[in-house]
C-alpha cells in the first residue's frame, strides 16, 4: 500500500537528506583528489550511497513491502517488492 500523504516534516527531512547526500558525494570527490584515491573507489562509495538512499526511500513510500513479508514465501515477497517498485 502506497503512502499518499507526505507531511511537511517528511518533505523537509527528505530535502535535508538529499542535501546531506550531495554534500557526502562532494566530500568523496574531495577525498579522492586530496588523498589520491582511485576513481573506482570514489564511484563505488557514491554508488553505495545512492543505492541505500533509493532503498530507504522506496521503503518509506511503500512500508508494506517490508512489514507484511513474514507471512509469505520468498517468491511472494519478491513479487510484492517488485510490484511496489514498478507501480
Amino acid at each position: 500500500m502506497k503512502k499518499n500523504h507526505l507531511s511537511t516534516e517528511t518533505l523537509v527531512f527528505e530535502i535535508i537528506s538529499a542535501i546531506a547526500a550531495l554534500f557526502y558525494m562532494g566530500l568523496q570527490v574531495y577525498y579522492g583528489i586530496v588523498y589520491g584515491a582511485g576513481a573506482v573507489r570514489i564511484v563505488m562509495n557514491v554508488l553505495i550511497l545512492i543505492l541505500v538512499y533509493m532503498g530507504l526511500t522506496v521503503l518509506a513510500i511503500y512500508p508494506s513491502a517490508l512489514t507484511d513479508c513474514r507471512a509469505r514465501s520468498v517468491p511472494e515477497r519478491y513479487a510484492n517488492i517488485r510490484s511496489a517498485w514498478w507501480n
